[in-house]
C-alpha cells in the first residue's frame, strides 16, 4: 500500500511542479512581450518629439540660410567689405548661429565671425 500512495503523491508533485513552472514559463513570455512592446513605443514616441524638434532647429536655419543666399545672389555690386558687414549683421541677430561662412568664386573664404 505505501509503494502506491507514494508513486501518487510523487506523480502528483511531478504534475504540479510541471504545471507551475510550464505556468511560469508562459508568463514570463507574456511579460517580456508586453514590457518590448510598451518600450518600443516610449521610444517611437521620443523619437518622433526628438525628431520634430531638430526638424524645427534644421527649417529655422535653412530659412536664415536661404534668406542670405537671396540678398547675396541678388547684389549686383558684390563687395566682400558689404558682404562680410552683413554677414556679421545676420550673426548677431540669429542667436542660435555661432558662425557664417562664405565661400567666393575666387577661393577666398569670408568668416561672419570675424
Amino acid at each position: 500500500m505505501k509503494s502506491i500512495k507514494t508513486k501518487i503523491t510523487l506523480t502528483f508533485s511531478l504534475i504540479c511542479i510541471f504545471l507551475v513552472l510550464f505556468s511560469s514559463i508562459v508568463s514570463y513570455f507574456i511579460a517580456s512581450t508586453a514590457i518590448q512592446n510598451e518600450s518600443k513605443e516610449k521610444i517611437l514616441f521620443a523619437s518622433q518629439k526628438y525628431s520634430e524638434m531638430i526638424n524645427g532647429v534644421l527649417d529655422g536655419q535653412a530659412k536664415i540660410l536661404n534668406e542670405i543666399a537671396f540678398n547675396i545672389g541678388n547684389d549686383q555690386n558684390f563687395n566682400e567689405t558689404d558682404t562680410l558687414s552683413y554677414l556679421e549683421k545676420k550673426l548677431k541677430v540669429n542667436s542660435n548661429v555661432t558662425d557664417i561662412y562664405l565661400g567666393t568664386n575666387e577661393k577666398h573664404m569670408l568668416d561672419g565671425a570675424g
